[in-house]
Parts: structure tokens; sequence; C-alpha cells
């Protein structure tokens, strides 16, 4: 807020002192006069002169912009067949860079608004939602705006380049909602985009455990300790304690069999730990 006060604030200022100087000049008598090539070309008021230097440097500018045009043009004749389209496009992009930039830096100031609506801005003007929508995500998440904050993990859910992180969103979301049983879904559909992730393994775990789910949380345990987020040892205690668990719910089921092949399993694993 306070920059956009700044940035309104200095238009004024800019303003004020354009008026300022047109008005001063048109006070200010006299002429002015130059000789070119023995020619001599007379302004009899200052403001006619600035304003043939003003128009001066809009040809020159239309000149090197007509001249872009053309080599982009020749470009496409000889088979570049977007040259055309870049030259057009060129001034969108870099706006849409500088707005991201802006809005990357807002949210590095903690000004989550701020970088809400930059990271807009880039949007409307850049073609790259995936990173777009990482940066809606963090300043939705920064301001308070859980509403938008879905939207954007939403959108990064539905695309497959950055899907794993989408989902991962949402499954904090759930968390911190006590939506216990989308929790699991997401944990569950994350845990398949991002198998090594230990944030996730975690995340399953604790659900699966939960939810009293033994069989899935031994499966999710071996994972960790697979990929070396958890050490041997730890992994075949808790191991240990869950296929006990395992057991004794089995037994409650009625499933004799696989009572006994639980409470061997955790008799193993504890035997092997001596």
């Amino acid at each position: 807020m306070i920059w956009l006060l700044i940035r309104v604030a200095i238009f004024i200022a800019i303003l004020i002192a354009a008026a300022f100087g047109v008005s001063t000049l048109l006070d200010t008598p006299g002429e002015i006069s130059i000789t070119w090539d023995g020619r001599q070309y007379v302004f009899e008021q200052p403001i006619e002169f600035v304003a043939v230097l003003l128009a001066g440097f809009a040809a020159l500018w239309l000149a090197f912009w007509l001249l872009g045009l053309g080599i982009a043009v020749i470009r496409f004749v000889t088979g570049d067949e977007t040259a055309v389209d870049r030259f057009f496009n060129a001034s969108r992009e870099r706006r849409g860079v500088r707005a991201l930039t802006q809005g990357l830096i807002a949210l590095g100031e903690g000004d989550g608004r701020t970088a809400m609506e930059k990271t807009e801005k880039a949007a409307r003007l850049l073609d790259q939602p995936e990173l777009t929508n990482i940066l809606g995500a963090q300043a939705a998440a920064k301001a308070g705006d859980k509403a938008r904050e879905t939207e954007y993990l939403k959108a990064l859910a539905r695309d497959d380049r950055t899907k794993a992180i989408g989902v991962k969103g949402l499954l904090g979301q759930a968390m911190e909602d006590g939506d216990e049983e989308r929790s699991k879904l997401l944990a569950e559909r994350a845990f398949a985009l991002r198998p090594k992730d230990g944030e996730v393994m975690d995340a399953l775990f604790d659900l699966q455990t939960g939810a009293g789910d033994w069989a899935a949380a031994r499966r999710t345990l071996a994972a960790e300790v697979r990929t070396g987020a958890l050490s041997k040892d730890i992994g075949a205690r808790r191991d240990a304690v869950l296929a006990l668990a395992e057991a004794r719910l089995a037994l409650e089921n009625g499933d004799a069999v696989r009572a006994r092949d639980a409470a061997l399993e955790a008799q193993l694993g504890l035997w092997l730990l001596r």
C-alpha cells in the first residue's frame, strides 16, 4: 500500500513540474534563434522550440520502431515464422517480467497484497502460468487470502508441470483445516507424485496411523527407510509396533492367519534389533 501511495505522489509531482515548466515557458519573453548550414531558424516563443524538440524525439523513436518492424518482417519473409510476433510481444513480455520481479520483491518484503497485484498483472502479460501461479499462491498465503490461495493451488494441481506443488499445497491447507479424510487422499496423491519427499511421507504416515490403517502405515514407513528419510533402526522399531497393532486389529476382525503373521513379523523385527 505504501508503494502505491509513493507512486501516486511521484506521478502528481511530475504533473505539477510539467505544468510549471509549460507555464514558465509561456510567460518567458524573447525568442530562440538557431543557425544551421547558413540558414537561420527563429522561434518567437520558447515553447515552440520545446515542442519542435519533443516532436523530433518522437520522430526519432518512431523511426527506430519502424526499423525494428522492418527487420522483423524481413526475418519473417526469410523463414523465421515467429519474428513479427516476437517484435510486437517484446514490450508486453518486458512489462510482464517487470511485474513478476516487483511481485517477488514485494513478497520478500512481506507485502502480500502488493505481491498479489503484481502477480495478477504479470499473469495477464506473460504466458507462463507455472511461474505466476506459484508466486500467486505464495502471495495469497502471505496476504491471508485463503480463497485466492486455493484457486492458485488448484491451478497448479491441474498443470502437469506443477502438479506436485499444487497437491502438496492443498494437502497443507486440508491438514490446517483438520479435514483428515481429504488430507489422507491428498497425501496419497502427493506421495504418488513425489515418492521421495520426506515431508509428504511424514504427513502420510501420521494420517495413516491416526486412521488406524496399520498396513498402509507400514508400507509408508518402509518407503521412508528405503529413501533414507528414516534410519533403519528407528524404522525397524516403529515397524514392530505397527505390526503388533496390525496383528491386534486382524485378530479383532477374525483374521487369525494375518494376526499370526503380523505378530511373527513384529517379533522378528525386535529380534533383529538385539
